[in-house]
Order: structure tokens, then sequence, then C-alpha cells
């Protein structure tokens, strides 16, 4: 299926979850790499799960700096949530995701745009909050300056609108298996019917 934008769904702790998402047309397949969360993935699982997307976009999804090496991950975007990471992680070469958390205004971010708009391949705008007009305008803005992936929930806004700003794209989260190898994909689906070209 093709998608009418990027598309990256974090957070795949499972094979149906990522085979799913590959053959809905996702780019990229984001996957928790810190040992202490409980949703953090083992090169194992990892391995055996990446096998069967090929095409994909692999991202490595991290909160804090890793003790372990992730060398072996074969990554290619890693995700950061500290802008003081930034020259931790640039030394892997591995092109990076910026998260930043916004609330209603993105004028306060402007600085950190531009001055990492050279290490960051794309910022990941995230907020859970609905977005109110002057919101919208500050993100068509910015989102044709800088490469930006907005972290869709349904309450934000429609999908349309979003896409109307000319952000990048659109990033999703992953979710649970309700039991072994079964997953419920309604939420999902849902959003991708609205993202078909």
């Amino acid at each position: 299926m093709s998608l009418k934008t990027i598309v990256k769904v974090g957070n795949i702790s499972n094979l149906g979850e990522a085979r799913y998402c590959a053959g809905m047309g996702v780019e990229m397949l984001g996957f928790c790499l810190d040992k202490q969360s409980p949703n953090f993935v083992d090169q194992k699982k990892f391995e055996g799960i990446v096998q069967w997307v090929e095409g994909i976009k692999i991202v490595g999804e991290f909160s804090q700096i890793p003790e372990q090496d992730f060398s072996e991950y074969h990554l290619d975007y890693i995700e950061i949530q500290n802008v003081e990471h930034i020259k931790h992680f640039s030394k892997s070469q591995i092109p990076l995701i910026l998260a930043l958390n916004v609330d209603y205004s993105l004028s306060k971010f402007a600085n950190i745009f531009e001055k990492y708009r050279h290490h960051i391949s794309y910022f990941l705008l995230k907020t859970n909050q609905l977005l109110p007009p002057f919101f919208l305008e500050e993100l068509r803005n910015f989102a044709s300056h800088y490469p930006i992936l907005f972290d869709y929930h349904t309450q934000n806004q429609s999908i349309e609108q979003i896409l109307e700003t000319g952000v990048k794209g659109i990033a999703l989260q992953g979710s649970e298996e309700i039991s072994v190898g079964i997953n419920d994909f309604e939420e999902l689906e849902l959003i991708f019917e609205q993202l078909k070209n």
C-alpha cells in the first residue's frame, strides 16, 4: 500500500505488528533500546523481527545514553529525546531524530531548531493536546524551514489538517500484543485509511 506521507511507527515490540506496518507502507519502524525500559527490545528479538521487514528504515529509540554497545543493531536512524545527547550520538555517524515534547506553542523551540538543523535529520514533535489554530500556523511556518515529523494522536486534530501544514511525515505508536501472536490494529488501521495515497 502507498501512503501519502512518511510514516514512522515507534515502540515496535513484536513481529506481527512490524509485518502489519510494513504491509501498510510504513517507512520507519522504531524499537526501544533503553535497557532499563520495560519496552526494551534485546538484540535477539530485534533481529528476529527486522529480518522479516525488508526495505524499511530501522530506528533505535533512546531516552538516555546507553551503557551497552548498540552497533550490532544496524540502525538507519537514532531517535533521542535530549539535545544534550546529540554530541554523544553524533559520533556513531547514524542520522539523528530529535524528539521534542511541545505544548501550545513552538516559538520557544526556535533556537533549538536553528542551532541543531545541521545535526538532525528530523525533528519529531510530540503533544497529546488538542491543537489550537495558531499552533497549526506555527507548525506550518516551522515545517517550511525544518524537517518535521509530527507524533499524531487522534485527539490532536484531523490528520488532514496536520498534513496541510507541510510536515514531512507522521509518527505513530505501536502497542503490546493482546496475547502471544494476537494484536489489535483497529486504531492504526483507521489512521492508515486516512493516509492512503
